[in-house]
């Protein structure tokens, strides 16, 4: 069956697609590079895991890199799914955000991605991420570094500690996409998580988020951050078993 009968099948509500043709993002208001192709749709049901099977099945037939696709379950029920993926070859990015669309093309609610996206040696400046609530709004979020693929979140109901939490996880988590060797990655990563847990304790919750979406449970029982840990728990239950 073919990727896109396949959403369809699953009654899965909006989805859209670009590669090469900037014409397309209607009303996305991006502004891509060649090789880039980004899928985005809602899913009804977060068990569903054939969805996702199906996307790497078409992502691979395109002979495209499988950065990310996550499902998010926290404090609004969220069931989003958000996949991106890049071409293999290098990729200049200048401008990964555009202008703000004039209308939301789905009711949702509260979260922001961003996905940033970069060739070897590029450096990207993040000038606006995206604010999901029901309508698209802009939040001042910046980062300037030069990394490789890496997906980036934020919850907007968390926003009054999200300025400060967040440049501690550009500054640290996202250098772990740097580093070609594992050793390397969990070591940036456990450094990481140490400046998270020396930040304020307000920021207790969306530590637990971080922790649970960007470690496997046996690392983090390995390293002793959370006690009877869950991939799938929510992060009020994951941040009950943070250890003080």
């Amino acid at each position: 069956m073919a990727f896109w009968d396949f959403l369809k099948t699953q009654e899965l509500s909006q989805w859209s697609t670009w590669q090469k043709k900037p014409k397309q993002l209607k009303p996305w208001g991006f502004s891509p590079n060649d090789g880039l192709l980004y899928l985005e749709f809602c899913l009804p049901r977060l068990e569903d895991k054939d969805a996702l099977q199906t996307a790497k099945a078409y992502v691979e037939k395109l002979s495209l890199d499988w950065v990310r696709a996550e499902s998010v379950e926290d404090l609004e029920a969220l069931s989003h799914w958000r996949v991106l993926v890049r071409s293999k070859k290098t990729l200049n990015v200048s401008s990964l955000l555009g202008s703000t669309p004039q209308t939301s093309p789905r009711q949702g609610p509260p979260l922001t991605v961003a996905a940033l996206t970069l060739g070897s040696g590029d450096s990207l400046a993040l000038e606006r991420v995206w604010t999901r609530a029901g309508c698209w709004g802009e939040a001042g979020l910046e980062a300037r570094h030069g990394i490789r693929p890496f997906v980036f979140r934020r919850i907007q109901s968390l926003e009054p500690i999200v300025g400060k939490l967040m440049r501690l996880r550009v500054k640290s988590l996202l250098m772990t996409a740097s580093h070609p060797q594992e050793k390397d990655r969990e070591k940036a990563l456990k450094e990481a998580l140490e400046e998270l847990r020396k930040s304020s304790s307000s920021a207790k919750n969306l530590r637990a988020v971080a922790i649970a979406w960007d470690l496997k449970a046996e690392q983090a029982k390995k390293w002793g951050y959370v006690e009877g840990f869950d991939q799938r728990a929510k992060p009020s239950e994951v941040a009950k078993a943070l250890i003080p």
